[in-house]
């Protein structure tokens, strides 16, 4: 395997984890302090992405990819959340509450 394959590997799957427990973070906020966990590894991937790759591209490719990893993750647990009737609408907006 050649080095760029590599490195795109690694910004791939860095990426992904990062996305992963962004969104983790952001969709379950009743998760107490579990939640702060996943931020918590968030960070410690992103410093160890950063000491092991050195390139600016390398770089700016991981936080974009990341961020788009994350929306795509949080789309993707919303919908599923809301096929599962699960209701999504904090308890102010909830008209059912009323």
């Amino acid at each position: 395997m050649g080095e760029r394959s590599r490195v795109f590997l690694a910004v791939v799957l860095y990426s992904l984890a990062c996305g992963i427990l962004l969104s983790l973070f952001s969709v379950f906020t009743n998760l107490g302090f579990i939640r702060y966990v996943f931020s918590l590894g968030v960070l410690l991937l992103g410093i160890r992405f950063f000491k092991q790759y050195e390139s600016l591209g390398g770089r700016i490719a991981f936080v974009v990819m990341s961020i788009v990893f994350y929306l795509l993750t949080v789309l993707i647990i919303v919908a599923y959340l809301y096929m599962a009737g699960v209701n999504l609408l904090p308890p102010e907006m909830n008209p059912a509450l009323e």
